[in-house]
């Protein structure tokens, strides 16, 4: 009988022992994992600033994967924008229209004419992802709308924000 108690007592403490080790890895695994995505969010900010500053197409392009990777939809937003203000980079125009899509709580009317912008404006400028979802939206049309017309639908409404 004392065998058998001893045999349990022993058998608890070491298993005790194990999950103190594994709650602390956890811990230490965690903590890592939060100073590893705050370092990548870090480092794509830079990217993004770089490209904003210089017009470095190769940054902008790796702060677009990195904060994609990361879910950080509408921050890249403010990039994609500027970025087509700023330098007129044709993929940005696409960026943003897609970005603009993932959006869930603006007005639909506004959303899509301001959306909508975006992908025609990338399409004049040749971008292949915007030739290819205006294809697949608007062909069954007879004229093909253009950029300035959802610009007129947006400014004539008053701002995309109302």
């Amino acid at each position: 009988m004392k065998i058998y108690t001893i045999t349990i007592m022993l058998f608890l403490f070491f298993s005790c022992d194990k999950q103190e080790k594994n709650i602390t890895n956890k811990l230490v695994n965690s903590s890592n994992n939060y100073e590893d995505y705050y370092n990548e969010r870090k480092d794509a900010k830079i990217l993004a600033d770089s490209a904003l500053k210089y017009g470095d197409t190769n940054s902008y392009n790796l702060a677009y994967k990195r904060y994609i990777l990361k879910n950080c939809y509408e921050e890249f937003l403010y990039y994609s924008m500027k970025m087509t203000e700023k330098h007129d980079f044709t993929q940005a125009y696409f960026d943003t229209y897609y970005l603009l899509t993932l959006r869930e709580n603006d007005s639909i009317t506004k959303l899509n004419n301001l959306a909508n912008y975006y992908l025609f404006k990338a399409y004049e400028k040749g971008d292949p992802n915007a030739k290819y979802e205006v294809n697949e939206i608007y062909s069954n049309l007879k004229r093909m709308p253009k950029s300035s017309d959802f610009l007129f639908k947006i400014t004539k409404k008053g701002s995309v924000a109302d």
